[in-house]
């Protein structure tokens, strides 16, 4: 078992209840350090572990959907007291959803990052029927902390051994175990293995972001990144020569170019040829390019704006 990790401050003692009495706690925290937790069950309860999971930088591209996201979770946070005066919950769903590899991970680690450098908790979720009860007592010991509930593949979450985990997960997007000043956070690659009650139902996720293959802007930026000392010439021609790609794609164009020494055309033939036999083969979907703000059934995506 993992060892629990102290990283609360204002270290002091306090009461509990136990059974029809009150028992003393020696150590007891007034608050969470700011970061991401995930959480595990012990004999003493429910931990929260500190992660390291999103400390790498954060690449910022133009076509992601960043600025947007920001900006629509800055006013969110802003609005708290408009929404007690009109009686709602403090809280947003948002849904990132698309083929892999074109920057979902990314576009959350810039949410995180920005969240946490405001002082706010986000929390990774295994299983809904552990984060519930425990995002709730967090909520009664520090009930105006900034919080995000992060889902990545949710379709993987919520099947197979983890069907029994919806009601949990529908009770605390939409029902009884709701808080204030909470955003929820999903992903999924397979849209279409949701059930409707998450996407189209309101009230569940009220922003949902289709994000389908990386726009040639898109592609150039990253492969700069990567590819720092390839001339800008080159990288031009690459984002024009891989229409299409993910940026995973992208990442393994560069990797073995830098490491491996392998030509540059090489590995795109190459990669191209593989993501065509995938598209044929069925277990593909393109999605389309950039990102579009709702729900494109099928999994399929149309250009920003469109």
């Amino acid at each position: 078992m993992a060892k629990k990790v102290e990283v609360l401050d204002g270290a002091k003692g306090a009461w509990e209840q136990y059974g029809g009495g009150r028992r003393p706690i020696v150590n007891s925290y007034s608050r969470l350090e700011a970061g991401v937790y995930y959480l595990w069950e012990s004999n003493s309860g429910t931990i929260f572990e500190p992660s390291n999971q999103f400390n790498d930088p954060v690449i910022d591209l133009p076509g992601l959907p960043n600025t947007f996201i920001r900006e629509q979770i800055d006013k969110f946070w802003k609005n708290e007291a408009v929404y007690a005066e009109n009686g709602f919950i403090h809280k947003r769903g948002i849904l990132l959803y698309g083929p892999p590899g074109n920057g979902k991970t990314s576009v959350i680690a810039d949410m995180i990052k920005k969240l946490v450098s405001e002082d706010g908790i986000v929390i990774t979720v295994r299983r809904f029927s552990v984060a519930s009860p425990a995002i709730q007592n967090l909520k009664k010991i520090e009930p105006k902390r900034k919080l995000m509930l992060l889902m990545e593949d949710m379709d993987t979450l919520l099947s197979g051994d983890y069907k029994s985990e919806e009601p949990h997960a529908l009770s605390l997007l939409d029902g009884q175990s709701q808080v204030n000043g909470v955003v929820y956070v999903g992903t999924t690659n397979y849209p279409e293995l949701l059930a409707d009650r998450f996407i189209k139902r309101p009230g569940r996720f009220d922003l949902i972001i289709g994000m389908g293959n990386p726009s040639r802007e898109t592609r150039q930026a990253y492969l700069e990144h990567v590819l720092p000392r390839v001339d800008h010439a080159t990288t031009k021609m690459l984002a024009e020569k891989t229409e299409g790609l993910s940026l995973s794609y992208l990442r393994e164009i560069a990797s073995s170019y830098l490491c491996l020494e392998v030509p540059i055309e090489e590995s795109v033939a190459r990669l191209k040829a593989n993501y065509e036999a995938k598209l044929k083969g069925g277990k593909m979907k393109t999605g389309g390019i950039g990102y579009v703000i709702g729900y494109e059934g099928g999994g399929e995506t149309k250009a920003a704006g469109a």
